[in-house]
């Protein structure tokens, strides 16, 4: 659940940079810059402005979650807080390094087996947190009081009874506008 709050965390520094890089438009800046043009040239600065528009909050996004990852545990273990990030990508290559290092014998061993589900609960728990989070933040930046959430959730439990995968792939009408159809 931890790991979930900073994810979500992550992606509200992704979502702020991005913000701040638009309204400040930082790709005018970089492109039209005399001291980047002369050194990259007019071409180069034009497509290092539109790299930099299409691709700074998944940096912002990926730099920020490295440090909360990094940092974030260990300054609340200065505190005597034992919080650990457990992540998927991180989990699951903590049992590759002990499947590469016990060796292929582990695959025999029923804790190897018993930490598989373990990984996949650790994924299911992070995204949901994350989500939460995120749809909670949502709610309030549209303004939407209680009596919309009950709607809102009342819709959105009918439409899990009636159709549970549309919450995962869209309908075949939605994805024929917008010409998506496999």
């Amino acid at each position: 659940m931890f790991t979930g709050v900073l994810l979500f965390a992550s992606s509200v520094v992704a979502g702020w940079t991005e913000n701040a890089f638009v309204l400040h438009r930082l790709d005018s800046a970089l492109r039209w810059n005399p001291r980047i043009r002369a050194v990259l040239g007019a071409e180069r600065a034009a497509r290092w402005a539109i790299w930099w528009r299409a691709n700074v909050s998944s940096m912002a996004g990926n730099i920020s979650l490295g440090f909360l990852f990094g940092l974030v545990p260990e300054l609340l273990a200065g505190f005597g807080l034992g919080l650990q990030v457990r992540h998927v990508t991180l989990s699951t290559g903590l049992m590759g390094a002990a499947t590469a290092t016990l060796g292929w014998g582990v695959l025999h061993e029923s804790a190897f087996w018993w930490a598989v589900p373990g990984v996949i609960a650790n994924g299911l728990l992070n995204v949901v947190t994350s989500f939460y989070l995120a749809f909670r933040l949502a709610l309030r930046a549209r303004g939407i009081g209680l009596q919309d959430r009950r709607l809102l959730r009342t819709a959105l439990r009918s439409r899990l009874r009636r159709n549970l995968l549309s919450f995962v792939w869209p309908p075949r009408a939605a994805a024929a506008q917008t010409g998506d159809t496999p």
